[in-house]
């Protein structure tokens, strides 16, 4: 196999070498995808991971029988053995290029046990940002343009596009002007869909340091976009006005922002998703009820504490993302969740221990903990939640690659070919 691998890959690089002009010409009808104004979101990156997967999945389920078939027949499967399937699983991703995230994917629905199933179901959570994706790049019908935008003197420099019925505040000047823009001029109409504030990376504005209350006066949005300012702390009134209407809420990249009214959600109760991700929060409360909110992304913060049952009133979420902060340790019913198979990212977040009651009620249908400071995986934490996983035949698994995991700590998985199938380890898994 090595001999073949090695044959072929040399082939490859001669081709190309040898024909350069070939290669130029195969490639010269490709025009160079135009770079977003705005960079991609959480949702947006890890669907887009789990889409690819989907498509290459028919390409492999001859393959995926295959692995379920000898699976099957080998249920004594030894330590020894186990490690060599490990070593094969290597190979197998040293050869494609697709993000980790789709390969892990990718690689478990391959070795999926169910054999008779192409592909196994989705979780509510891959539903769910598929949904969002698709609205959001449904097209507008542009040609009906009647909204009533205010008078461009008046509004400047924030622009109104009817078409869009939206408002780009990106060249406001403070936030305190933006407080008085929006509390002065008169607004034909107040029921708009979107409003924007953002800079471009390299330019990340100095507007002051909080978001005040009130700041929209009357005027209401279906989403609230603001990224790349040096915001502190957003008031617990700031969104007034919107209540009834808000269903995306997004602070992404204020890398000051310490302060957010979490508390204060109970007031949306249409609010789908929330981002407030790349900044500075140390702490996460327990939310109020939120009745509508399945997508909650508090990635890349400097969050150190999760208050006991903090997403307990949450029933509809879907997909929480926790990933890059500094959790260090994961304390009882921290993840109380009373939604059903939520998708829960906890990486590369130095987590070196889990309560054994940390999932206290219904199980993630997705675990990501990879790249973190685990010694071991607890059987009383990930059991449940494998078994789960298994039960209902998702396509999902527990990621907990990247950690310093010890041999002894995780036999249970090891000698298990149904816990192993679910469990994506790093190569080696542990050591001694």
């Amino acid at each position: 196999m090595k001999t073949a691998i090695y044959i072929l890959v040399i082939t490859c690089m001669n081709e190309v070498l040898m024909n350069p002009v070939k290669l130029s010409q195969q490639h010269s009808d490709f025009k160079p995808l135009e770079q977003p104004f705005f960079r991609a979101t959480s949702a947006k990156n890890k669907l887009e991971h789990l889409q690819k997967m989907l498509k290459k999945v028919k390409e492999t389920c001859v393959t995926c029988n295959e692995l379920s078939n000898t699976l099957n027949q080998n249920l004594s499967i030894t330590l020894q053995e186990e490690g060599n399937m490990h070593i094969n699983r290597a190979k197998e991703s040293s050869m494609t290029t697709v993000p980790s995230l789709q390969s892990r994917v990718e690689n478990i629905l391959r070795r999926s046990p169910h054999k008779e199933q192409k592909l196994q179901k989705k979780l509510p959570g891959i539903l769910r940002m598929e949904m969002e994706m698709e609205e959001k790049y449904t097209s507008k019908n542009l040609t009906e343009c009647s909204f009533t935008c205010p008078n461009d003197k008046s509004l400047f420099p924030c622009v109104c596009d009817p078409c869009e019925k939206s408002i780009n505040c990106s060249a406001i000047g403070n936030l305190t002007q933006l407080y008085q823009l929006f509390n002065s001029i008169s607004f034909p109409a107040t029921k708009f869909d979107t409003f924007l504030l953002s800079s471009p990376p390299q330019l990340s504005q100095t507007l002051g340091s909080v978001f005040l209350d009130n700041t929209f006066g009357l005027v209401s949005f279906k989403e609230i976009l603001v990224e790349n300012t040096d915001v502190e702390q957003v008031m617990s009134q700031a969104f007034n006005g919107s209540e009834n209407t808000l269903a995306k809420l997004t602070f992404r990249w204020n890398y000051n922002l310490k302060d957010f009214p979490f508390a204060q959600l109970a007031s949306f109760p249409y609010l789908e998703t929330l981002e407030v991700s790349g900044g500075s929060l140390g702490s996460v409360p327990a939310f109020s009820k939120a009745p509508s909110l399945a997508m909650v992304f508090l990635n890349q913060n400097k969050i150190t504490e999760i208050s006991p049952m903090a997403f307990a009133n949450l029933p509809e979420l879907t997909v929480l993302d926790l990933g890059f902060n500094n959790l260090q340790t994961i304390e009882e019913n921290c993840f109380y969740f009373s939604a059903w198979a939520v998708i829960t990212y906890l990486d590369d977040s130095n987590i070196s221990f889990i309560h054994e009651r940390a999932f206290s009620y219904h199980q993630p249908g997705y675990l990501d903990v990879s790249t973190n400071k685990l010694t071991a995986l607890d059987q009383k934490v990930f059991q449940p939640i494998l078994d789960f996983i298994i039960a209902n035949e998702y396509n999902s698994f527990v990621d907990a690659e990247e950690n310093p995991l010890c041999c002894s700590n995780i036999t249970w998985i090891l000698t298990s070919p149904a816990y192993d199938l679910y469990t994506s380890l790093s190569i080696p898994p542990c050591t001694w």
